[in-house]
């Protein structure tokens, strides 16, 4: 009796790209979510003393794999390390962890 190989081959380039748009959708709510959070009053956003901080906050799609919220203030690492009475040190970072909790 003689084995037969048999071959078949499936594109799925549909349901791939189905997929990637499902997480890029997922990674821009999460990302939108970090970014409430972060403008929002304190104790949860970031201190606010002249709204500059708060207000310096930028969302960056352009590579919706990896977007990116930036703040350029020279002083807000100095704010996330608790320079701040209105918003405990480490406010980034539970920012983020709870945006993509939720």
């Amino acid at each position: 009796m003689t084995s037969r190989r048999y071959s078949v081959t499936v594109d799925l380039t549909g349901v791939v790209d189905g997929l990637m748009e499902a997480v890029q959708d997922i990674i821009e709510e999460k990302t939108t979510d970090v970014f409430v959070i972060l403008t929002s009053a304190p104790p949860q956003g970031t201190p606010i003393d002249t709204r500059a901080a708060s207000n310096n906050w930028q969302m960056d799609f352009s590579d919706p794999m990896n977007p990116a919220l930036t703040n350029h203030l020279p002083y807000i690492l100095k704010l996330d390390d608790g320079s701040s009475s209105q918003s405990p040190a480490g406010f980034i970072g539970r920012a983020i962890d709870e945006g993509w909790s939720t």
